[in-house]
């Protein structure tokens, strides 16, 4: 029986791509966290999505456009204790311990609390000029956590109030409107929520990522090098152009094949990485003797098979 009391969430409207990519993220929970409901906010009617979701709800069209439905979580999630995961991500290993690490905070991140911080380009010792501030929150808002109390609903409100106070305080637009991170960085910070560190394996993005980039979704792996520190997230943050990486595409096969369930999953994979991995490799060493002969650069023997085939 599917547990009630805890859900994750997530959002997907406009586009087809969109939902398309919160099928995707529904289809890894499916696989590593069956026994934890999913639950979709959008404007599609498409009658499949039951398939994939336990809830569906209509987007609020009156709460605007973009990220900013983000800043309506708590309205929307039908679970006592939600976390909140973009569409573009994946999970790749169990995250009941994640929830758990997260239990008791009414509002929380995978983050840090900064105290000598720069914020959108405005630094923390402006920010305190405006807003009573001890500290700022810095995180990725791939993942948020809360617990229906009044307390987060008072998280919430201040962040969407903040919305009306973005440009005074001359924050920087985020295409072409506000980033939820700088709104809920400052709400949480405002009523001194904590954060927690996961010690690399919670939530990460391939940003600033370096060197080979290993993931198996059927084994429930994902590790790579973030800024000198190797990280091993249980859900992996596809955000921006890594939705057009080859480790998304080759990922998602995998898990549509295991859907299916003809053949075990360790073979699956071995089957897939086969296939995917030496075209792949073709492609990238390809690209470096061209770079090579035509630049003049130095050629590169490694990383066999980089996030990005252009690095």
């Amino acid at each position: 029986m599917k547990e009630t009391h805890k859900g994750i969430l997530t959002i997907a409207t406009g586009a087809q791509k969109y939902i398309d990519m919160a099928i995707n993220l529904s289809l890894s929970s499916r696989l590593k966290v069956p026994h934890i409901p999913i639950a979709l906010v959008t404007d599609s009617k498409d009658p499949e999505l039951h398939k994939h979701f336990n809830f569906i709800i209509p987007v609020n069209s009156e709460y605007g456009k973009g990220v900013i439905q983000k800043l309506f979580v708590n309205e929307y999630s039908p679970f006592e204790k939600t976390m909140f995961i973009d569409s573009d991500c994946l999970i790749v290993d169990s995250i009941d311990w994640l929830f758990d690490l997260f239990d008791g905070k009414k509002v929380s991140v995978i983050g840090k609390k900064k105290y000598d911080y720069i914020l959108s380009g405005k630094t923390i010792e402006y920010l305190k000029t405006q807003i009573d501030l001890d500290y700022l929150i810095s995180f990725n808002g791939g993942v948020y956590y809360f617990e229906k109390s009044e307390l987060a609903n008072k998280v919430y409100e201040k962040a969407r109030e903040f919305v009306n106070y973005y440009d005074k305080l001359g924050f920087r637009k985020w295409r072409d409107g506000v980033a939820d991170e700088v709104l809920m960085s400052l709400a949480m910070s405002y009523f001194r929520m904590i954060p927690i560190e996961d010690g690399g394996k919670g939530m990460r993005t391939p940003i600033a990522q370096k060197g080979q980039f290993k993931m198996d979704i059927l084994k429930g792996y994902c590790e790579f090098y973030k800024e000198g520190e190797k990280v091993t997230p249980a859900i992996m943050h596809f955000g921006g152009d890594c939705l057009n990486t080859f480790f998304y595409k080759r990922e998602l096969k995998k898990m549509k094949l295991a859907k299916k369930k003809i053949l075990p999953k360790s073979v699956i994979s071995l089957f897939v990485n086969i296939i995917y991995n030496s075209s792949y490799i073709l492609q990238v060493f390809v690209y470096r003797v061209v770079k090579s002969i035509l630049k003049g650069a130095k050629f590169k023997f490694t990383p066999l098979m980089p996030m990005y085939r252009f690095e």
